[in-house]
């Protein structure tokens, strides 16, 4: 059905305003653009149809600068409320719905439930997390997976940590991806092994001054074993 103007309808839309006037609460404008005034409340469902294309989506908008702008869903039962997003794509690895972070128009942060990593029934998703570092262009940082656990996209350094924060990040070392534990001073790898000796290690970084320590913990036991007769490390190898 077409659009119409409120005031050709039959019964048209209205709001009662602080003054006790009758004023529009839908308005049409000649690109078919609908605009609510005020609160409007539908007894049933709200629906957008075909004509709502990509570049029409629906919106609400407040202008006011001493308001927060925002949507409220609310059951006054005791069942939970629900937000559904669904698409049906095709292939695993895919955005099935995206929620976006503007500052100012430019897009800084998003949250995707993508499709899970295989296709099938359908029936495993994930969610990404991305921020946005500099420029225009958003980058995923992590995400739960399908089989769980969280996963970090690697960095190239060391990410800034704010006073009052800690950090688990994901960083490149020759290439690899490495978990990090990073404090207002001290970078620390996750993983007590040498990626290069597989040995057991500690290494730590001081990121104000610079001083890097790296002890190799298994040649120290292995040491004090010779010294003492004693076995201290039990090491299974994999085949």
């Amino acid at each position: 059905m077409a659009a119409r103007n409120p005031s050709t309808l039959r019964h048209p839309l209205v709001r009662r305003a602080r003054d006790g006037s009758d004023q529009p609460a839908l308005t049409i404008d000649a690109g078919l653009s609908a605009t609510l005034h005020g609160d409007v409340t539908f007894a049933e469902e709200l629906r957008v149809g075909a004509i709502t294309a990509a570049s029409r989506p629906l919106r609400m908008r407040r202008d006011s600068p001493d308001l927060d702008a925002g949507a409220a869903f609310e059951n006054t039962g005791t069942t939970p409320v629900h937000l559904h997003f669904g698409s049906n794509r095709a292939s695993a690895n895919q955005p099935l719905a995206r929620l976006y972070g503007q500052w100012d128009g430019n897009i800084v942060a998003q949250i995707a439930f993508v499709s899970g990593s295989v296709v099938g029934n359908k029936d495993r998703g994930e969610v990404a997390f991305y921020t946005s570092p500099s420029g225009p262009a958003t980058y995923e940082c992590g995400r739960f997976g399908d089989e769980g656990g969280l996963y970090f996209r690697a960095v190239s350094g060391n990410p800034g940590v704010d006073e009052g924060y800690a950090a688990i990040f994901s960083k490149l070392v020759d290439g690899e991806a490495h978990v990090f534990a990073q404090d207002q001073e001290d970078v620390t790898p996750v993983s007590s092994l040498s990626h290069v000796e597989g040995e057991w290690v500690f290494r730590s970084e001081n990121v104000r001054t610079g001083r890097a320590v790296t002890i190799h913990v298994e040649r120290f036991v292995r040491r004090v074993e010779e010294l003492s007769g004693k076995t201290l490390i039990t090491k299974s190898d994999a085949a």
